[in-house]
C-alpha cells in the first residue's frame, strides 16, 4: 500500500488543510421545520424522511403522499428558494429511494486529491485491474465515490462540458491524474489534444504519455491513425481468436496499452472549415462506435455546449457524460439530455451520467498547485544515464 504513486509523490509534501467540520444539527432541524410548514400552509402534507449533508449540498428525501403529484412538488422551486433563504433554486431528483431535493450549501467541503484517492483506494480496489479503465470523477453527497468504467460497454466514451469557473481544468486534470495514479503506464497510455496550449503542456515527457499534440492540423491526422490503430489492433486479435482487448489480456498473456485520447476544446475543431470539422467527426464516430473493444477511449471537453459543436451524432457515440456547472438548460440539455447542469453551484459541483444509474450528483476533488506539481514531477520519465 505504501507504494501507490499518489502516497509516494507527496511524502515529503506539508500538506495543510482548510475544511473545519461542523455540525450542522441545528441548520437542518431549522430548514426541516420551515420547508414542512411551509408546504403545509400551501396545502401539502408533505414530510421529511432523511436529510444528509453532502459535501456540496444538503439532501432531503421527501415523504409525498399518493394523492400529491411530483410536479406539484417540483413546481414550487422558486417558492422553496424563498421559503428558506437559499442563495440558488433547489433541484430535485428521484433515486430508488424516492424523490429527493438539493440544495447548495454556502459554505462547501473541499474535497483534497490525496484524500479522494484514499476513498477511491478503499472503495474501488476490486474494480482496479488491467480488464478495466475506472476514471474516477468525484463523490456523491454521500462521500461515495462516483466513477466511469470506459472499459465498460455502457459508457466507454465521456463527453464533459462546463462554463468558466464550472471547474473544468480542475476536474479534468483529477481525472487524467487519478487514472495514471491507478494504473501502470504499460497498461493505459494518453494523447493529449490541445489547441490553446493550456491545459496539457505539463503533461509533455511524462511516463503514461503517448503525445501532446497542439496544432489542429496534426490532431486530425492523429486521429485518423489512430482509427488505423484501431483496425490493426482488431486484426491482431481477430488472429489470436479473440474479439476484444480484455479477452486478449486474460487469453494470450500479451499486452496492449489502452489509449486514452483527451480533447481540451472541441469547438476549436468544429469551428474550423468545412472540410476539417467532417474529418474530425468521421473519426471520432468511427472510434466512438468501434474503438472501445479496441482499448481506444475519448474524453471529449468543451466549454461551449452546443448542438451545432458536439452534434447528434457525436454525442450519440460519447454516452458518458460529466456536465459541470453549465452557461443555461439549453447547454445542459447538450451534455447530460436535460436541464439541471445550469443550477449547479460551480466549482466541480457536477451532474454525471455513468451507466445506467441516472444521472449522479457529485463533487469532483480539489487538486492543489504543489499536489498536482507533485505527481507531475512523480510522472516524469526517467532518463539512466548507461
Amino acid at each position: 500500500m505504501g507504494d501507490y504513486p499518489e502516497l509516494v509523490a507527496l511524502k515529503e509534501l506539508q500538506l495543510n488543510y482548510q475544511n473545519v467540520k461542523q455540525d450542522y444539527t441545528d441548520r437542518l432541524h431549522e430548514l426541516e421545520k420551515k420547508l414542512v410548514r411551509n408546504f403545509l400552509k400551501n396545502g401539502l402534507d408533505i414530510k421529511i424522511k432523511k436529510s444528509i449533508v453532502g459535501s456540496s449540498v444538503i439532501r432531503f428525501y421527501l415523504d409525498i403522499p399518493g394523492d400529491i403529484l411530483a410536479k406539484k412538488v417540483t413546481s414550487r422551486s422558486q417558492d422553496i428558494q424563498i421559503w428558506l433563504g437559499l442563495n440558488n433554486e433547489p433541484t430535485f431528483a428521484i433515486d430508488k429511494n424516492g424523490m429527493y431535493m438539493d440544495i447548495i450549501r454556502d459554505d462547501p467541503e473541499t474535497i483534497y486529491f490525496e484524500k479522494f484517492m484514499k476513498l477511491v483506494r478503499e472503495q474501488l480496489g476490486e474494480k482496479i485491474t488491467r480488464m478495466g479503465l475506472i476514471a474516477p470523477l468525484g463523490l456523491d453527497p454521500l462521500n461515495k465515490v462516483v466513477s466511469i468504467d470506459l472499459a465498460n460497454p455502457v459508457s466507454p466514451h465521456l463527453l464533459v462540458g462546463g462554463t468558466t469557473g464550472s471547474g473544468k481544468s480542475v476536474t479534468l486534470n483529477s481525472i487524467i491524474l487519478s487514472i495514471m495514479c491507478l494504473y501502470d503506464s504499460k497498461d493505459v497510455q494518453f494523447v493529449f489534444i490541445d489547441p490553446k496550449q493550456v491545459e496539457f503542456n505539463f503533461y509533455e515527457g511524462k511516463t503514461h504519455t503517448r503525445r501532446v499534440i497542439t496544432q489542429i492540423e496534426e490532431a486530425v491526422q492523429a486521429l485518423e491513425e489512430l482509427v488505423e490503430e484501431m483496425e490493426q489492433r482488431y486484426a491482431t486479435m481477430n488472429k489470436e481468436y479473440v474479439s476484444n482487448l480484455e479477452e486478449f489480456l486474460s487469453l494470450t498473456g500479451k499486452s496492449i496499452p489502452r489509449i486514452v485520447v483527451v480533447f481540451d476544446e472541441f469547438a476549436d475543431f468544429m469551428s474550423q472549415d468545412k472540410e476539417t470539422a467532417k474529418r474530425v467527426e468521421t473519426a471520432i464516430q468511427r472510434l466512438g462506435q468501434k474503438a472501445r473493444a479496441a482499448g481506444i477511449h475519448l474524453i471529449i471537453c468543451t466549454q461551449y455546449p452546443k448542438a451545432e459543436i458536439v452534434n447528434t451524432k457525436i454525442r450519440a457515440n460519447l454516452p458518458g457524460r460529466l456536465a459541470l456547472k453549465a452557461a443555461d438548460g439549453v447547454a445542459s440539455h447538450v451534455i447530460i439530455d436535460q436541464e439541471g447542469a445550469e443550477k449547479l453551484a460551480g466549482k466541480g459541483d457536477f451532474l454525471a451520467k455513468v451507466g445506467s444509474d441516472g444521472v449522479i450528483r457529485g463533487k469532483s476533488p480539489f487538486l492543489t498547485p504543489e499536489v498536482k506539481r507533485a505527481l507531475l514531477k512523480y510522472f516524469e520519465k526517467k532518463v539512466y544515464s548507461i
